[in-house]
């Protein structure tokens, strides 16, 4: 008897750790009831790019995005469709820091000053800063949302483009739309659960 108590009692206990270990998990994926998407942040920082191509020294936009298909191949960096999403962001994520979104006119997905969706998406909405885009030195190809503590955007280069200083690196921000199974927003591999 005491066996199987002693038994059912560890059973309680790694449930409960299973619950709070995904409820924990959980937190990083948050849900916009509006539109039905999921977002989170990247784990890591990422520094801009430009034409040059991706940046080998440091992690950069490139790694940012490949982060976002890491935790699913449905998922990229955040495309923003309207300025409900927009503020969105802002008040889920904050305008103390800037945050990479998933806006870029690079020649792997486009020309200069096309700017284009990397999740594919027709451009619908833009929200440039005053005077932005405007390619400072010719090398900014990444946009990032929060520029100067506005909730606005702004196309940035790697931490060369500009000679002289060096730009901070930032984390993204991922969206996934549609089905979200549990093992992405849990970090379980073994559940299949799909929420809708």
């Amino acid at each position: 008897m005491r066996f199987f108590l002693k038994t059912i009692s560890r059973g309680l206990f790694a449930l409960f750790l299973l619950v709070i270990m995904g409820t924990s998990a959980n937190a990083q994926w948050v849900n916009n009831s509006t539109n039905g998407h999921w977002y989170r942040l990247t784990e890591g920082m990422y520094y801009g790019v430009h034409d040059e191509g991706p940046n080998d020294l440091f992690p950069d936009w490139f790694d940012a995005e490949a982060e976002a298909q890491s935790y699913n191949p449905d998922a990229h960096l955040v495309t923003i469709n309207d300025q409900a999403e927009n503020d969105w962001l802002v008040d889920t994520f904050g305008s103390e820091t800037s945050f990479w979104i998933g806006f870029t006119d690079h020649s792997t997905y486009s020309s200069e000053g096309q700017w284009v969706w990397v999740s594919g998406e027709p451009v619908s909405f833009l929200n440039w800063d005053a005077g932005q885009p405007d390619n400072y030195l010719q090398g900014e190809d990444s946009a990032h949302l929060i520029h100067f503590g506005t909730p606005h955007w702004n196309d940035l280069g790697n931490d060369n483009t500009h000679g002289a200083g060096v730009n901070s690196p930032y984390r993204g921000i991922v969206e996934l739309s549609g089905e979200m199974v549990a093992n992405e927003m849990m970090g379980l591999g073994s559940i299949k659960a799909v929420f809708r």
